[in-house]
This record gives structure tokens, sequence and C-alpha cells, in this order.
């Protein structure tokens, strides 16, 4: 069961927790995707160790590889073979680069809008079979609220620290001080945003 609360990293890594131990997966990732379908986050977990990736990776695979293609066309996959299939991009130089076995990808749909792509991977070919895909469609959706509504909440939350910090920046204008001094204050409370 995904946290109740909204930290958007502990509800991926429950997630993709969960996840993994439900179809004997021995890896798997999260690619979320923002209002205008960019990546905002991609996380990895792999033996148990979960860390972001960097959106560069994210922008690569979704032009020219699976995640792009499970983006494009709206519909998760199996791909049994990783190294016979060319949807699958290898990227040699990436630490968590996964270049034979197979995988399982499935599109994170809110309110039919594409918000991020759930990869798995396991190093045996041929392991995911079309059960392991259905028991995921049935509970893809509410996987894809749960991240979505997380992510929402990081948004707010970060536009009301913005918000509050630009308050402070505006008080600061209006008070009477020297020109020197305010300037170093609006230069340190814009360090903080």
């Amino acid at each position: 069961e995904p946290r109740s609360d909204l930290d958007l990293t502990a509800v991926l890594r429950d997630v993709l927790s969960v996840v993994l131990r439900s179809v004997s997966a021995e890896s798997g990732s999260i690619l979320v995707l923002d209002e205008g379908g960019w990546p905002s986050q991609w996380f990895i977990l792999e033996n148990g160790k979960g860390e972001f990736a960097t959106l560069a990776r994210a922008r690569a695979v979704m032009d020219r590889g699976m995640i792009g293609w499970t983006i494009r066309n709206r519909q998760g996959d199996l791909v049994n073979d990783l190294t016979q299939d060319p949807r699958w991009l290898d990227l040699p130089d990436f630490p968590h680069n996964i270049a034979q076995g197979s995988a399982l990808l499935l599109p994170l749909m809110v309110y039919d809008r594409v918000t991020g792509v759930l990869t798995l991977i396991h190093p045996e070919p041929g392991f995911f079979k079309p059960r392991h895909l259905s028991l995921l469609q049935t509970v893809i959706e509410r996987v894809a609220l749960s991240i979505e509504n997380a992510r929402l909440y990081a948004t707010v939350h970060r536009r009301a620290e913005e918000m509050a910090a630009l308050y402070e920046v505006s008080l600061n204008i209006s008070a009477d001080q020297p020109l020197f001094r305010l300037l170093d204050t609006i230069v340190a409370q814009a360090m903080d945003l």
C-alpha cells in the first residue's frame, strides 16, 4: 500500500518497492512528467537503493527509447529480450544501463493524460508474461493518481515557498534602508529560492 502522505520521493520509492515485489522484478523506474509532458523526475530503484537519474537521460529515452514509445502509444508492453527489441535504448555510460533481460512498461495515466511511465526490469529474457501486465494494469490507475497527487503537492509547496520569499523581498524593498543593504538583502533572499 503506497504512503498516505504526499512526499514525492517516498511515494515513488514505496510504489516501486511494492510493484517490484508483486511481480518479482529485479529493478524498476518511474519517469514522472510535468503538466507539459516534460520529464520532471526519474526515480530508479535497483537492489533496494533508490536514486534520481538525470533529466538529460530521461529526455533521451523519451525521444528514442521504449519509454518514449510507451508515452506516444499510451499503452503498456512487454519486451521479452532487450537485445532484440529496437525500441530499447542502450545507454552504456549510464550507471543504471540494462542491456539484457526483459522489461515491462506501463504508462501512468490520469484523466486521459500520460503523467509518467513505470518500467520494470528482470535480467532473464522472457521473464515477464501477459499475466504480469494484466496484474499491473488493474492497479496502475491508482498508482498514477498517488504519484500525480504527490507531484502536484510538491509543486504547490515549492510555489508557496517562492511566493513567501517574494513577499519578504517586497517588504524589504518598501522598507526605508540604504541601497547597499537593500541589494544585499535581495541577493541573499534570491539565493534562498
